[in-house]
């Protein structure tokens, strides 16, 4: 048996004792690496142990895998690992009586160096609002011209209705600043939330948000922040009318016939037509749009649940300004993908949010 060690602190080499007396070999070494990542995976994420060997397994050489120890073994490996570190507590009965443990409210930055992961919480209730992030990111969010905002309900744990997040810009890049989990989508919530975020950052610099087409979080921006532009979604906005041409029934048609499909999104470019023209350009449309997609012109013609200064684009086309909230979607996504199944436990969901964290703050350290 070789008797070669290394002792190493901080990742660097400090002491080496005894001579290798066998020939390198580049599989022993990613074998190696392997059963270190699912080990670390298994202390720093709520994953599931399938999930866990999977993901690190991905791209593994045949060499490699002829000598790894076999899956079963691997899954071992790991369920022993999250078995030394503390459990997770069992998830809490209501969010009255939750104490959210002190490994959940703080962030690591580094080896000895926390900072708050919770930055607010509206207090023991039904109605319960929680905010994480990181204390240093909050400096971006206010002095932030632009947010980019949105909820999604798919993967929020149990007893709240959804996880809503921002992001916000700096040096032309966007960067997360918090999650938000809310008890439910109404007006009062999300007002309540925006409240919190104000108290943590006054004196916002805030211009713009983007978001989706919802009337609760659109009415809530309103009343919190007078004067900011809040700006609609195109993405959202051309989905919308394309479930309204499936509803119609003529889905077959926007799929095979171009001229057809060329006729709907002469609809949703209504949005980048000059607010002052736009009625000149509805009326305009209907002269040349068939009759059997006239009601989508309709839509736009009658009083629309949101002004048309909201998702008109024209100003922030000719700005070269973003017109989508596509960071949001891409930030929902990754979030699902690494919390690994829909309505996944209190915890599962806040380990995920603090290591992605993590993630994001190495990447963005210096931008």
């Amino acid at each position: 048996m070789c008797k070669a060690r290394i002792h190493t602190k901080n990742g660097e080499i400090i002491k080496k004792v005894s001579l290798h007396s066998h020939d390198a070999s580049v599989v022993d070494i990613e074998v190696a690496q392997i059963v270190t990542t699912i080990k670390r995976r298994a202390e720093d994420t709520m994953e599931g142990t399938i999930q866990v060997v999977n993901e690190c397994l991905n791209n593994t050489s045949q060499a490699s895998q002829a000598r790894l120890p076999n899956n079963c073994a691997l899954r071992k490996t790991n369920r022993r690992k999250r078995n030394e570190i503390q459990a997770a507590p069992p998830n809490p009965a209501n969010l009255e009586g939750w104490r959210i443990p002190k490994h959940y409210r703080t962030y690591e930055v580094s080896d000895g160096m926390e900072e708050n992961f919770l930055l607010a919480d509206n207090g023991e209730g039904p109605d319960r609002i929680l905010i994480f992030g990181r204390d240093s990111w909050l400096q971006r969010l206010q002095t932030s011209p632009i947010w980019f905002a949105d909820g999604t309900f798919s993967i929020p744990p149990p007893l709240f209705s959804q996880v809503y997040t921002v992001k916000a810009t700096k040096n032309n890049r966007v960067h997360p600043i918090f999650y938000a989990l809310l008890p439910n989508k109404s007006r009062a919530i999300y007002s309540r939330m925006f409240d919190l975020i104000k108290n943590l950052k006054p004196n916002l610099s805030l211009t713009a948000i983007h978001c989706d087409f919802e009337q609760a979080a659109f009415a809530a921006m309103e009343d919190c922040f007078p004067g900011v532009n809040i700006n609609g979604c195109f993405f959202h906005l051309a989905q919308n009318m394309n479930k309204h041409v499936a509803e119609l029934g003529y889905l077959t048609e926007y799929n095979n016939d171009a001229k057809f499909a060329l006729n709907c999104k002469m609809v949703t470019s209504l949005a980048l037509v000059t607010v002052r023209h736009l009625d000149q350009a509805i009326d305009l449309l209907g002269n040349a749009l068939p009759v059997a997609l006239q009601p989508l012109r309709g839509d736009v013609r009658r009083l629309p649940l949101f002004p048309q200064e909201m998702w008109n684009l024209y100003q922030s086309t000719m700005n070269r300004e973003d017109r989508t909230n596509n960071y949001e979607e891409a930030a929902h996504r990754r979030l699902q993908t690494e919390v690994g199944t829909q309505k996944a436990s209190q915890y599962s969901n806040l380990s995920t949010a603090s290591v992605r964290c993590r993630r994001v703050g190495a990447f963005t350290m210096n931008n």
